[in-house]
């Protein structure tokens, strides 16, 4: 998995830099670069590793380029997750509202709001720079060329 944003924290295309991330990122993208060509190597010689070739050549432009934004791909975070922070605010998106707490109300009476096709229809047309595309919800043709 590629290093992205935090979860919880405000979408800024450069939180690699704050003092508080910096630490994450890694510092030499020569070592980056040959971990990804030889992981590559692997994977076309039968090793059994389940992402395919073009998700490493995502990883790749991602730390060459972490402001990049994949334009061909769609979030589709809103159909397949669900985050509770430590106080127990629920949200389908880090970078939206929450739909309630847990400890006021049931999960599935949240997502069984219209509401919650307004915010799964707006994540879709997302264009924000959060980077959740690149690890988790990565899709085979949704690359950066």
């Amino acid at each position: 998995m590629a290093v992205t944003t935090p979860f919880f924290t405000a979408l800024d295309e450069n939180w690699q830099t704050h003092q508080e991330f910096a630490f994450l990122w890694p510092r030499d993208l020569k070592n980056v670069n040959f971990v990804i060509d030889r992981i590559i190597d692997m994977k076309k010689n039968g090793y059994p590793i389940a992402n395919p070739v073009s998700h490493f050549e995502l990883f790749r432009q991602y730390f060459n380029n972490p402001k990049l934004r994949n334009p061909v791909s769609v979030c589709h975070l809103g159909d397949n997750v669900v985050s509770i922070d430590p106080l127990g605010d629920v949200r389908v998106c880090c970078s939206l509202s929450p739909l309630g707490n847990i400890n006021t109300a049931r999960i599935s009476d949240m997502l069984s709001t219209n509401e919650i096709e307004v915010l799964r229809n707006k994540m879709k047309a997302c264009h924000q720079t959060c980077n959740a595309l690149i690890n988790c919800f990565f899709k085979e043709g949704d690359t950066v060329g």
